[in-house]
């Protein structure tokens, strides 16, 4: 199905790997305690495996009402993550921070948390529900953490969860990712200042308005189904690629876990007009080449994009028109991506110390990183002065308040519209919807006009045998063959869908 010459090889790859290979890097990420589910069969298993705990327990007395109740949440907390974990990849680690100094209130980690995943953590109630679903052998301790006092670093504990955790949750409480959600109260709208840490702030108006436009917009893509139509090979193949690109950058998604559609917007420098973009849905975090296998609903998906938009934004700050190819300066052996890169880097840095790219090769190009450089600032003299001047994230913030007018406007019509901060997926029939309102709100933001395109017209078309499967036969939907994950999430989608209808 993949046509992509690399992308079949990694997919040959990955059905093919050996045991061995799967003990080297193994994938881990920080454990969140904001999930929450709203299932009485699994609030069942959550207090049957409390009592588990508590058997094991030596304690001279019972917990008061509100240590259960504390204690019960952090369990709660860690069989969610355990569980998200596993299913986004089964060699999936938890870091889970087991320092007491971490959960002091003055303590950064324990502030962030508390502000923008509204949980209010205690070391006494995570250490018991840590060490209590570790001996009852719900989760696997995979490696002990440790801290330098001298560096002033170290690792968190890395956790898994056993099959003993996921029987209980499926076969008892019959959960599905589908069913998980975030925790009511986070806060979505995140503030990173010039170190790249995460701070919190004091709610204005702005703010306000942005976490209300956002909470909307979230509610309303949790009730599709947003999927990769791929083999289990090729997911497998995809899951590799995702987990090698976070090791080479830790802003990179990890895993991906398909349930997670949930935006957040982030914002840099301490200001509410740098970034501003979104992030954490998972379709933001797989490679372009894969963005023509995302179904909605299990329909095909257009992709349409602003050509050349940041270039675009620059011109319309000065009111000249942009060149028709703000990335063709000459240089013809120079890739194109790669004078693109270029470009975006001299508006976004705050100076004109670009590091050179990867896939930039003098002997190639016949000229040097910086005479490419160069060339585009003479090529686009009406803008020169914002080059090296960091203006970038300001255009980013413009992009971002764009995209949040478009998938507004589609939860209007009750459409699901994806962002790839630049570029939108829609159904495929609605190409001209989509392409009206980016045009429209592009010059409602900007005040120029926009020139929009297709990066993938029309998506990859399932073969009849795999697109129709009949969602009461079991027996069909298990036999997927080839698409046999695909069927399944398609089937467990469904199933949801009708719980809720029912409820």
């Amino acid at each position: 199905m993949i046509k992509d010459e690399q992308l079949r090889e990694e997919a040959m790859a990955a059905a093919n790997y050996d045991d061995q290979s799967r003990k080297i890097n193994q994938p881990s990420r920080s454990i969140f305690w904001s999930r929450d589910i709203a299932s009485p069969l699994f609030e069942i298993v959550l207090q049957n495996i409390c009592n588990e705990i508590e058997g094991k327990e030596e304690r001279s007395r019972k917990r008061s009402i509100r240590a259960h109740h504390g204690f019960t949440r952090m369990v709660k907390a860690l069989v969610l993550d355990l569980y998200v974990a596993r299913k986004s990849n089964k060699r999936m680690q938890l870091g889970l921070p087991l320092n007491k100094n971490e959960y002091s209130p003055t303590n950064n980690y324990h502030r962030m948390v508390s502000f923008y995943q509204s949980v209010a953590l205690s070391y006494v109630h995570v250490q018991s529900a840590y060490k209590g679903l570790e001996a009852c052998g719900y989760l696997r301790t995979e490696k002990k953490g440790h801290f330098d006092k001298e560096k002033g670093k170290g690792k968190r504990t890395r956790i898994r969860a056993t099959q003993k955790l996921m029987s209980a949750l499926e076969e008892q409480a019959h959960i599905t990712l589908w069913q998980i959600r975030q925790l009511e109260g986070c806060n979505n709208i995140i503030l990173k200042d010039e170190n790249k840490d995460i701070i919190p702030y004091e709610h204005n108006s702005q703010t306000t308005k942005m976490s209300e436009n956002l909470e909307r917009i979230n509610r309303h893509l949790s009730t599709f189904w947003i999927d990769l139509y791929l083999k289990d090979t090729e997911f497998e193949a995809l899951r590799r690629h995702v987990w090698n690109r976070h090791l080479e950058d830790e802003e990179a998604l990890p895993s991906i876990d398909v349930s997670a559609r949930t935006l957040r917007r982030i914002f840099n420098n301490s200001s509410w007009n740098e970034g501003g973009r979104f992030y954490g849905a998972w379709w933001l975090g797989i490679p372009k080449e894969y963005r023509k296998y995302i179904h909605i609903n299990g329909k095909q998906t257009v992709e349409l994009d602003y050509s050349g938009m940041h270039p675009a934004l620059v011109y319309a700050e000065v009111g000249v028109t942009p060149p028709l190819d703000p990335y063709d300066m000459g240089l013809e052996n120079v890739v194109r991506d790669v004078k693109k890169v270029a470009f975006n880097s001299l508006v976004n840095a705050s100076n004109k110390n670009i590091k050179q790219h990867s896939d930039f090769n003098e002997m190639d190009a016949g000229c040097s990183w910086q005479e490419l450089l160069e060339a585009i600032i003479d090529a686009h003299s009406p803008i020169r002065e914002y080059f090296g001047s960091g203006f970038g994230l300001q255009l980013q913030k413009k992009d971002a308040d764009i995209a949040e007018k478009v998938m507004l406007r589609f939860a209007d019509m009750q459409y699901a519209c994806l962002p790839v901060h630049d570029s939108f997926l829609v159904h495929h029939a609605l190409a001209d919807e989509l392409r009206e309102y980016m045009e429209h709100y592009y010059m409602e933001v900007a005040g120029a006009m926009a020139k929009v395109d297709g990066k993938s017209i029309l998506t990859y078309d399932a073969p009849v045998e795999h697109k129709f499967v009949d969602m009461g036969n079991v027996e069909e939907m298990l036999s997927g063959g080839e698409y046999r994950e695909y069927t399944n999430r398609q089937y467990q989608w469904y199933s949801y869908i009708d719980n809720m209808n029912i409820t």
